[in-house]
């Protein structure tokens, strides 16, 4: 869960909101959250439940609470939580429109975590093949360049064995330039013909 806030004061609170939802027991009551849930500033929640500290930061005692979990593709996403004054309770009506609210939130939020984890994604990928240019073009050597190129497709990729073939179409052979094991004999494939390996 990841809140912002733009003011003081409110950030220390998002902040201190956040701490508290990353504790396990907060995790299984905000994924178990299924519909939404009005607590009373005499609720037995907020003082049994392995979250009542979460749950009384987003509430100032003697307030009412109301939790509406963001349920898309049967997965609490994210909790919408508003608060008010004892004197003033929730109603029936409040409750439908926040569900709507929720329901729409939680198809929104969705597609923006889903956007913004592409993007990482993306950005990973393309930090990976910056990298991996930055150590082919600083190679001093063929043979360092093609160890370069097998370390790195060994943080990416699981395999047991990896060889680089070199096709030398004069002779009509392949030749492994440079290999790379992982817990298996050291077994480099001599010249094969250019047929068996195309």
């Amino acid at each position: 869960m990841t809140l912002e806030a733009s003011t003081g004061g409110m950030a220390g609170l998002a902040l201190e909101v956040e701490r508290l939802a990353q504790q396990d027991g907060c995790a299984a009551f905000v994924r178990e959250l299924r519909s939404s849930m009005l607590l009373s500033s005499a609720s037995s929640e907020r003082t049994t439940q392995s979250c009542a500290e979460l749950l009384n930061a987003l509430a100032p005692a003697g307030s009412n609470l109301l939790l509406a979990p963001l349920v898309a593709e049967d997965a609490t996403i994210g909790v919408l939580a508003l608060y008010r004054s004892q004197s003033e309770e929730f109603q029936g009506a409040e409750f439908k429109l926040v569900s709507i609210v929720t329901s729409n939130a939680a198809t929104v939020l969705k597609n923006a975590i889903s956007y913004e984890q592409k993007v990482r994604q993306k950005v990973l990928e393309v930090s990976a093949l910056y990298d991996f240019s930055q150590k082919i073009s600083s190679a001093a050597s063929l043979g360092e360049a093609l160890d370069s190129i097998l370390a790195i497709v060994a943080d990416m990729v699981d395999y047991d064995e990896c060889f680089i073939y070199a096709v030398d179409h004069e002779r009509s052979v392949a030749t492994v330039k440079a290999a790379r094991f992982r817990g298996k004999s050291e077994n480099v494939p001599p010249e094969e013909p250019l047929d068996a390996t195309v």
